[in-house]
């Protein structure tokens, strides 16, 4: 199977991480990954060798309609060169992207919500885009039922939940220490939810 993954840059955060992880494992099950990103970025993760890296600028556009209807005509070049079996984009404007880049062709398009969609969709604009763009996905990921339940019921009878996946080598992993000490690591913004973990 060819599979195609977009998301807007590698550099380092949790969706980053896991689209990495998930093109890798893909790989090494036999599949022809590429890996499409909207800009390159200095600070990216490691990617598996068998997975084909595209950057479809060198560095972020400017200009909100002129950037996404460059990024948009560019995956659709992509896509219709590489005629993939299917799609799988991460975070709200590259799964808009994927939607109208894809629309017409043969590929499958597969969404994944990475985050609270509150905070994900956080005006008029982008709520709308989600709920209707979405429609026209042929598959939708969900993190969580909360994330699932915002979004109307069209949206969710094509939808499954699926977890993080977790890299065996945090499974082999073992200390044998006497300390017991609580490491958190992330944003220091109120989504993150720190104070949760100290009470």
């Amino acid at each position: 199977m060819k599979i195609f993954f977009y998301i807007n840059s590698l550099c380092h955060g949790g969706a980053e991480r896991v689209i990495c992880n998930l093109a890798s494992q893909f790989a090494d099950d036999g599949n022809e990954c590429v890996l499409i990103t909207s800009f390159s970025d200095e600070c990216e993760y490691a990617l598996n060798e068998k997975v084909k890296r595209v950057s479809l600028y060198d560095k972020p556009l400017k200009g909100k309609i002129s950037r996404n209807i460059k990024l948009v005509k560019r995956i659709r070049k992509y896509l219709k060169e590489g005629n993939p079996d299917v799609i799988v984009s991460f975070m709200a404007e590259p799964n808009f992207r994927t939607i109208v880049a894809a629309r017409g062709l043969s590929v499958k398009t597969i969404i994944s919500v990475r985050n609270d969609p509150n905070k994900e969709y956080p005006n008029f604009i982008f709520r709308f885009l989600a709920k209707s763009l979405y429609k026209r996905a042929d598959g939708v990921v969900f993190q969580t039922e909360d994330a699932k339940s915002w979004f109307p019921k069209k949206i969710q009878e094509k939808s499954k939940i699926i977890y993080n996946q977790v890299d065996d080598v945090f499974f082999q992993t073992r200390y044998d220490g006497v300390r017991r000490n609580i490491v958190t690591t992330g944003r220091l913004v109120p989504q993150k939810n720190h104070e949760l973990l100290i009470r």
